[in-house]
């Protein structure tokens, strides 16, 4: 069997992860694989397998950024017509909407008629469903709208966490499920012991988690920290880069950075975190998150305030909370009793398997058997 893999992202793309794991789902069982991708992002997922680099990999960047991407799809076009290349899979990793509007109308008009084609949905599903009425995003609205359109029947499109299955009617008939597979999920050495609420000292660390910005709700976690900012029992720490500008102190943090998270830092930081704390909007309705997984693959308890993402979570796993406020997630982290208590009965143990890559691999088997 073999697979081609495609991919536009910048390289230090937030997608670079997910898609690094979905490149795993989908070698399994392959002989060949053909790529435009980073290879040296995915080099080690293609050790026992034939590899065809498709086309080399542009930087991104807003210079000629519309020119480079129709050059590399006109490329990857060229090389499957006259190379005679028939992969019985065609796997889209990420897309620019202009990229997605191209490869759409292609499968629409039978291009790669005989492959089955996986197009992965990330945060830009969202777009359709935000109130934004900007010329940008209302061209993006449109361009994302027309694309699901014209090939809504010839592929499958790939969402990342079952509760965005509910707004699946811009999709078609043809959809797979994948609960955020990760790739090291498991291999974690767990070596963090979480904090207690005491007078021992000892502060109990309390992360923001991902990219900190206002769609994410910081401006939240700030006014959350700041209503606990005369409590000494407690750390803060923002396991992420900051995005804009905030009239806050840096130093009051144990780690607060402008600049980009290397995953050795990330992996340091949250090795530390005892609980994280997530205040996302309606945006996450239609998106998963990377940044929930991260916690998950370091055993760390979630509080959140409600949304259809955390519910889910929370209906399903213990490690998870929810509340309806700022104020009440205040008073439930100053009970000692409630908070350790909490930390203590956060059981991990049912997670591994549900966002695994081998479960990834056993949905995308019984999917194509039923299909």
């Amino acid at each position: 069997m073999s697979v081609l893999f495609l991919e536009y992202n910048k390289r230090d793309s937030d997608h670079r992860g997910i898609n690094r794991s979905l490149v795993k789902c989908f070698s399994e069982s392959l002989t060949k694989a053909y790529v435009g991708c980073y290879t040296e992002y995915y080099e080690n997922v293609f050790l026992d397998l034939d590899v065809n680099l498709v086309c080399k990999k542009s930087q991104g960047g807003s210079k000629g950024f519309y020119q480079a991407m129709f050059h590399e799809i006109l490329s990857i076009f060229r090389f499957l017509i006259f190379s005679g290349c028939k992969p019985q899979k065609v796997v889209i990793l990420s897309a620019s909407p202009f990229g997605r509007l191209l490869y759409s109308i292609a499968f629409a008009f039978g291009f790669m008629r005989r492959s089955d084609i996986f197009f992965v949905m990330h945060s830009e599903y969202g777009v359709l469903f935000d109130d934004c009425q900007s010329l940008k995003r209302r061209v993006f609205r449109f361009i994302l709208k027309f694309s699901l359109w014209v090939c809504r029947d010839k592929l499958t499109h790939v969402i990342l966490s079952r509760h965005i299955a509910i707004h699946r009617q811009y999709l078609g008939r043809h959809v797979l499920v994948l609960d955020h597979p990760v790739e090291t999920l498991g291999d974690v050495e767990d070596n963090r012991v979480a904090s207690k609420v005491s007078d021992s000292g000892k502060s109990m660390v309390i992360s923001f988690v991902g990219i900190a910005s206002e769609n994410k709700g910081f401006p939240q976690f700030l006014t959350f920290r700041e209503k606990l900012s005369g409590e000494p029992q407690f750390a803060f720490q923002v396991v992420g880069r900051v995005l804009g500008s905030y009239d806050v102190d840096p130093d009051a943090f144990d780690y607060f950075s402008y600049e980009y998270v290397s995953h050795s830092k990330m992996t340091e930081l949250l090795s530390r975190t005892d609980v994280a704390i997530f205040f996302y909007g309606c945006d996450y309705d239609y998106i998963a998150s990377g940044a929930v997984i991260d916690c998950i693959k370091f055993s760390i308890p979630i509080i959140a305030l409600d949304s259809a993402l955390f519910r889910d979570f929370s209906d399903r796993y213990n490690f998870v909370k929810v509340f309806h406020s700022i104020d009440e997630m205040v008073v439930f982290i100053k009970s000692k009793t409630a908070i350790n208590e909490f930390i203590d009965n956060s059981d991990f143990s049912t997670v591994q398997y549900d966002f695994s890559i081998a479960q990834a691999v056993a949905r995308i088997g019984s999917y194509q058997e039923g299909k």
